[in-house]
């Protein structure tokens, strides 16, 4: 505890964290007041002079002199800070209308915030909401850049960059299918957008462990048994918008007789085919070895009349 103790034996306390003292006056004609602030190991430090600024070891003990041998009203503010600026945490979040809350946050005491963006403070035309001073501001949807989040208090300053873009609606929902060997359905979504999150339906209830293969109902592919069929719709959202997809999906047993059929048609036309050239060719055979035994025989008719 912090103890604060005057010459008229007021006292005041407080927790080992940041404390303010405001218009607080004392009269004395002591030569001497001190303030002692119970942390441990001492440390003293001359508070006469004005924006005097004391600092003291964590966990140590902190003796201020606030007065001399004037009689004077003296009044004066003070703050203890006991912890540096550490670990700063920067995070993000797309809002409904396209907007980009940043929260920044940090370890230490009496953190002070300020913000850059390329460099340069933020102006009213990138701010929402918030200001350059505060841990979480809100910009406007065409926002982007190298945006620094530097948070500083009496001791030390630490700071976090990130690389900011705008937030982009969910856009362009695509849905495709795919038959697999034992007759399973192979369903993938996909969509343009920032962050985008994917949900199902199967002719509108989520699909069960009954219908699905592997997958779930957050994933943006799953796959289906063997036996499913129905209405299956893809939605897909973000902080900005959703869209959503819908397709009607049979068996892929249906699929699988169908290409056995059309293989089937296909071996009969490639075999009629087949089937007609040979004719053809043994035709044609068969015309020119008739040919050749008729010239054959005029030969041998024409020679016997010159004999004779």
């Amino acid at each position: 505890m912090l103890h604060f103790r005057s010459f008229s034996g007021d006292l005041l306390s407080g927790s080992t964290e940041t404390k303010h003292c405001r218009g607080m006056k004392a009269v004395t004609g002591l030569l001497l007041m001190l303030v002692r602030v119970s942390l441990g190991v001492e440390t003293s430090c001359d508070g006469r002079q004005d924006k005097t600024q004391c600092y003291g070891a964590l966990g140590g003990t902190l003796v201020l002199q606030l007065m001399d041998n004037n009689l004077e009203i003296l009044t004066f503010t003070c703050s203890f800070v006991s912890a540096p600026v550490s670990t700063v945490r920067l995070t993000s979040e797309c809002l409904s209308q396209g907007e980009k809350r940043m929260s920044c946050s940090s370890d230490g005491d009496s953190p002070q915030y300020s913000w850059t963006l390329d460099g340069d403070t933020l102006t009213d035309d990138q701010l929402l909401s918030g200001n350059n001073e505060t841990n979480e501001i809100i910009l406007k949807q065409t926002v982007s850049g190298r945006l620094v989040c530097l948070v500083r208090n009496h001791i030390s300053e630490a700071s976090v960059t990130e690389m900011i873009s705008t937030c982009a609606p969910v856009s362009t929902v695509r849905l495709t299918s795919e038959c697999l060997s034992q007759g399973e359905k192979r369903m993938s979504c996909s969509s343009v957008g920032d962050s985008p999150q994917y949900s199902w339906t199967l002719d509108g209830d989520t699909p069960t462990d009954d219908q699905l293969l592997s997958g779930n109902n957050e994933t943006n592919e799953i796959i289906l048994k063997q036996t499913v069929s129905g209405r299956l719709v893809c939605l897909v959202r973000n902080h900005v918008s959703e869209a959503s997809v819908t397709e009607m999906i049979s068996t892929c047993d249906n699929v699988l007789l169908t290409l056995f059929f059309r293989a089937l048609v296909m071996i009969f036309i490639f075999s009629g085919i087949f089937i007609y050239f040979s004719w053809k060719k043994k035709k044609i055979r068969g015309t020119a070895e008739g040919s050749a035994i008729i010239t054959g025989g005029t030969m041998e008719t024409t020679q016997l009349y010159w004999l004779k």
